[in-house]
């Protein structure tokens, strides 16, 4: 696993204080420098699933050190044979990182690998 990092704005932290509100909004502004972090991958709701909008931040818990960030994203699917359209939400997931001073230090998400029934023969 690699270790990533993010330097939030020392604005939003103080040394008694984190302001969770607006480090939620910070990251919703700056998501792309989250996404290694997030597990993206819309084919666990239906195979033929995209991203169709997000991530979005719902949540941001800071205790100690310690920073939990929950995050959702919208799927669709497209059925051209049927002409329709399935789309839904994602369940809400969790990033875990470490907040040191005003640096956050997070786990890049390493997707599984494909699981294929060729190795069963």
């Amino acid at each position: 696993m690699s270790t990533q990092s993010i330097t939030i704005p020392s604005s939003l932290i103080n040394e008694d204080e984190v302001f969770q509100d607006e480090l939620k909004d910070w990251m919703n502004d700056n998501i792309d420098l989250l996404k290694p972090a997030m597990d993206l991958d819309a084919s666990t709701y239906d195979e033929r699933a995209i991203l169709y909008d997000g991530p979005k931040i719902l949540n941001v818990e800071v205790t100690d050190n310690n920073v939990l960030i929950y995050y959702i994203f919208y799927w669709d699917a497209y059925y051209g044979c049927k002409d329709q359209n399935r789309s839904g939400i994602s369940e809400e997931t969790c990033i875990e990182a470490e907040l040191e001073g005003n640096v956050l230090f997070f786990e890049e998400f390493i997707p599984l690998d494909m699981r294929s029934t060729y190795e069963e023969f």
